[in-house]
């Protein structure tokens, strides 16, 4: 059985207090393979400033539907790889996770919100 999201994931911008995604609408994944990879800018004003690559990914929180989502934001579908990055809806901040190209699943990246 796959671990489910047990606490709500709220965005990691000081100030910025907008629910993302509440418990019990995502599981964890650790098998996921980002392809074509992507690198993930670092997201402003967080505790964690770094830049991400996909490769690094240790788990994700897999999503199945979008609608299930509080407060996200699409980008359009980005030249190359045909994803699509995932940002907080109230700040803007991002990216906080992804949806792969050709596919209705989206993912976030533990690192890049707080769990409450």
């Amino acid at each position: 059985m796959s671990e489910k999201l047990a606490t709500k994931l709220t965005c990691a911008i000081p100030g910025c207090k907008s629910i993302i995604l509440r418990a019990g609408y995502a599981e964890k994944d650790s098998s996921f393979s980002l392809d074509p990879p992507a690198v993930f800018p670092a997201l402003p004003g967080a505790s964690n400033k770094d830049e991400l690559n996909s490769s690094q990914f240790e788990s994700l929180w897999r999503v199945s539907d979008k609608m299930d989502f509080d407060n996200i934001a699409f980008s359009l579908v980005l030249p190359g790889s045909g994803h699509r990055m995932l940002a907080c809806a109230d700040c803007e901040a991002g990216p906080v996770g992804f949806q792969p190209a050709g596919m209705e699943v989206c993912f976030i990246i533990p690192d890049r919100v707080k769990a409450e």
